[in-house]
């Protein structure tokens, strides 16, 4: 029943069990098995990381075969593939454990297990950019970047790579910040990863000293302007997000590409609101207050040629309040 072990007693207890004792027929019960555990093909940094996860599971395998002879393997193969199945789950899940023995004459026992990985496996990967600092144009670019440098996800283990899901996290940020736009823009990066079969990889990216933005506004129900485009261009005097930010804008009009340019500040006193004033001439001074979508910028476009020293626009509404009560002159908003 029991090849490679020696029965040395058997005993009739006076509750009327019987207690048998047995032994193992090696020479030196106390040596032990050669254990090799053969790492799948993957490239750095995962070989790394699937390298320190098996100096465990390498210990644990060594340490349980201690004193078991060669021949119990035969009888008790299924109960080593279990307990084998269990302590590749604690350490390297996704993975599965396939045991192979080689035996030779005169040489200690030598056990390799190979590493297979087990569904659910990362299929594709949907990430997403956000910036407030950066253009468009410049967030595609980093986009499609995106995809090239963590293309090695794709045909992992979903449980292993969410063990890591700090790393990943980590080596995706120093990645992209090897991209020219990150490293010209001195930006700020921080990754969400969370591994499914379809990931998603949440990317936010900020300079903390620059802003580069522009737009395409429109007029609606007003015959005198016309569409224009704008480009917004900021420096943060510190590398808070609700820091004071001194800036320049400039706008062409569609009809005869006439140049306007603005030279303000603004601040942010909560969340996405943003409170600031600028200036497009010697003799005209504006205020207003700005929003914020998410990934988005929204700005105040003023219906009137000029907002007279004392007014106030706010982009959502319908025209100005005027806080001083020898300004009469108002403005329609959109």
């Amino acid at each position: 029943l029991y090849p490679g072990y020696l029965l040395e007693s058997l005993d009739f207890l006076p509750s009327g069990e019987l207690e048998v004792s047995f032994s193992s027929l090696k020479e030196d019960p106390e040596e032990g098995w050669k254990v090799s555990l053969l790492a799948p093909s993957l490239e750095p940094p995962f070989s790394e990381w699937f390298r320190k996860d098996t100096k465990i599971l390498a210990r644990t395998l060594s340490e349980s075969l201690r004193g078991v002879p060669s021949l119990a393997l035969g009888w008790g193969d299924v109960a080593f593939r279990d307990f084998l199945a269990r302590e590749v789950e604690k350490t390297l899940p996704g993975w599965h454990g396939a045991p192979v023995v080689r035996l030779r004459e005169g040489s200690t026992p030598e056990m390799e297990i190979s590493f297979t990985p087990d569904p659910p496996l990362v299929l594709a990967l949907l990430p997403s950019l956000q910036s407030e600092t950066l253009p468009v144009i410049l967030r595609q670019d980093l986009k499609e970047g995106m995809l090239k440098d963590l293309s090695p996800l794709v045909g992992l283990p979903v449980a292993w790579l969410n063990l890591h899901a700090e790393e990943v996290e980590f080596w995706s940020a120093s990645l992209l910040r090897e991209r020219n736009v990150a490293s010209r823009a001195d930006a700020d990066l921080s990754v969400q990863f969370q591994a499914e079969q379809l990931s998603r990889i949440r990317v936010s990216v900020e300079s903390p000293f620059y802003v580069l933005q522009g737009w395409i506004a429109g007029y609606a129900g007003s015959d005198g302007h016309y569409p224009e485009l704008g480009l917004h261009l900021g420096k943060r005097l510190s590398s808070r997000k609700n820091g004071m930010e001194l800036y320049g804008e400039w706008i062409v009009e569609a009809n005869d590409f006439s140049l306007e340019s603005r030279w303000g500040a603004r601040w942010s006193p909560w969340k996405d609101v943003l409170l600031g004033g600028n200036s497009p001439g010697p003799e005209e001074i504006s205020g207003g207050a700005y929003g914020r979508i998410p990934g988005k910028f929204v700005r105040p476009i003023s219906g009137g040629a000029t907002i007279p020293r004392g007014s106030i626009t706010a982009p959502w509404g319908g025209g100005s309040t005027n806080i001083f009560p020898w300004s009469s002159t108002t403005t329609s908003g959109l």
